[in-house]
């Protein structure tokens, strides 16, 4: 195997070097291998975007279920924007279709 295929890509650091690069450095730096960065990986599970995700899973599942089994979608029929009823006092549905 090649070393190319064995290790992580290499980034530059752009931090390194705040004066402008001049032409005779950059054909020397062209000679150079480049640094080694290490980039962390975040050690917390995505909470909120796992909560999102189970909840759009389940909305589709039932809406498909209600569908197939009374022939009517009911999250819909319960959560869609409907003027009327927003003003006769279910605010909830300002919420419900975001």
């Amino acid at each position: 195997m090649s070393d190319s295929q064995t290790r992580p890509p290499r980034f530059e650091d752009p931090t390194e070097s705040s004066a402008p690069i001049l032409e005779e450095e950059s054909t020397a730096s062209k000679n150079l291998p480049p640094k080694d960065v290490t980039v962390r990986i975040p050690t917390i599970k995505p909470i909120v975007t796992y909560t999102i995700l189970g909840l759009t899973t389940l909305i589709y599942l039932l809406q498909m279920g209600s569908e197939s089994l009374l022939g009517a979608d009911l999250p819909a029929y319960y959560g869609l924007k409907v003027n009327q009823l927003i003003a006769a006092g279910q605010l909830w549905r300002l919420i419900t279709p975001v």
